[in-house]
């Protein structure tokens, strides 16, 4: 993960950014969200309220954002593999078997991904997931 010396949020709990629109985001979210037993993952769009408090004036990326408690950030494939390792338990563990994949393969599989989602996976109907009632107050504007 590198800096965010644009990141002026206080330390606190790690946020992951996703694509409001996507729903292949959406449905990582709704898993790993339920997989944070400890409840220690916020869950933001891309782009909304959140995003633009944290990073003024940076543009809204086209990838997952993840970003940690102290003040690091990781996006695309590395950062679903931070959100996934933040989330703990089975979904961490998945995460160290697929960390074993050469960093360049990673990044382009996401690419790869990312690049026909919209045309594979429904758009949703808003940006944030429908969650149980449990796991809402975890997501930010």
């Amino acid at each position: 993960m590198t800096a965010s010396p644009g990141a002026e949020r206080p330390r606190g709990r790690p946020i992951v950014f996703y694509d409001g629109a996507c729903g292949l985001c959406h449905r990582f979210v709704r898993r790993v969200a339920a997989a944070d037993a400890e409840g220690t993952l916020r869950f933001a769009p891309v782009g909304g309220a959140t995003w633009n408090a944290t990073f003024p004036g940076r543009p809204p990326p086209e990838r997952l954002v993840f970003l940690g408690a102290d003040g690091t950030s990781a996006e695309g494939a590395e950062g679903v593999l931070a959100a996934m390792t933040a989330a703990g338990g089975a979904t961490a563990r998945r995460a160290r078997r697929l960390r074993l994949i050469p960093r360049p393969l990673r990044t382009a599989g996401y690419a790869v991904i990312a690049a026909v989602r919209r045309r594979i996976f429904a758009a949703p109907s808003g940006p944030c997931p429908v969650v149980p009632d449990d796991l809402r107050a975890r997501f930010l504007p």
